[in-house]
């Protein structure tokens, strides 16, 4: 799933959880036969407060997460870039391996050759 789609989805789901109260049916409209325009008034108005506190929690709560979305991209990417560069050394170490063994068999031939040479000349047989 696509780190777009999960972010949507949260923050769907923080929304749908964050509905203040005044917004969901109540059971019963008994509780406001006791109470005055003034009263309801001032609980409306800590209502909307409640409400705007937890807009603005939800507002930082989606900043977080989409930081740490980000975050989690940019790292996954270095990651994906770091991977990359090891295969490259592997490749490197894996080349220079192949080279000094072409160059200890070069040298062992050689070391041989000399080595023939060296006892043709110290032969008795051999013309000075």
């Amino acid at each position: 799933m696509s780190t777009h789609r999960l972010f949507f989805l949260r923050s769907c789901l923080i929304i749908t959880l964050s509905l203040p109260a005044c917004l969901l049916p109540s059971p019963s409209f008994a509780q406001d036969e006791g109470l005055t325009f003034e009263q309801a008034q001032t609980r409306t108005a800590y209502a909307r407060r409640q409400m705007e506190t937890k807009r603005q929690d939800l507002k930082d709560a989606a900043a977080s997460e989409e930081k740490a979305l980000r975050n989690a991209d940019d790292l996954k990417k270095r990651y994906e870039e770091a991977v990359k560069a090891a295969q490259a050394a592997t490749k490197a170490r894996e080349d220079a391996d192949k080279a000094f063994n072409e160059a200890r068999e070069h040298w062992a031939e050689e070391s041989a050759r000399l080595k023939r040479i060296y006892n043709r000349s110290q032969s008795p047989a051999a013309p000075k």
